[in-house]
């Protein structure tokens, strides 16, 4: 499994382990505030027609972000294959971890990871290879 490092955070592929994490990031208002107008989202009331993704810890390209020192659940990140040479930068974190640059630190890490990832990468492939 690839595990990215940066000077504060541990990123790694997710899992199904982190769907209760996932899911406690759509119930927080503030969080949901710019994708739904802050609706909280329970566990059960995912909505298939969302625009917007709303991971359970099966996707190939999300990645659980996490406090290097603590292993403090940070939110997710994802780098989202939209073409053969494009793809989106998409993330979600707690409230709690806002204005800590790791919005930024975890989006540089995953953006230089997937440009330099040799297309032969195990999952998560690099999405534009």
């Amino acid at each position: 499994m690839t595990v990215l490092q940066t000077k504060q955070l541990t990123l790694t592929p997710c899992t199904p382990d982190d769907r209760a994490d996932f899911i406690a990031l759509e119930s927080d208002p503030a969080v949901m505030r710019f994708l739904n107008g802050g609706h909280a989202v329970g566990k059960e009331e995912s909505d298939p027609d969302a625009t917007f993704l709303m991971p359970r810890g099966t996707e190939p390209y999300v990645w659980t972000v996490r406090r290097t020192a603590t292993g403090t659940f940070v939110g997710w990140i994802c780098l989202w294959p939209e073409t053969a040479t494009q793809a989106e930068l998409g993330y979600r974190l707690r409230q709690a971890e806002w204005g800590h640059g790791f919005a930024s630190e975890s989006a540089a890490a995953l953006v230089n990871w997937g440009s330099n990832a040799p297309a032969t990468t195990p999952s998560p492939p690099a999405p534009w290879r």
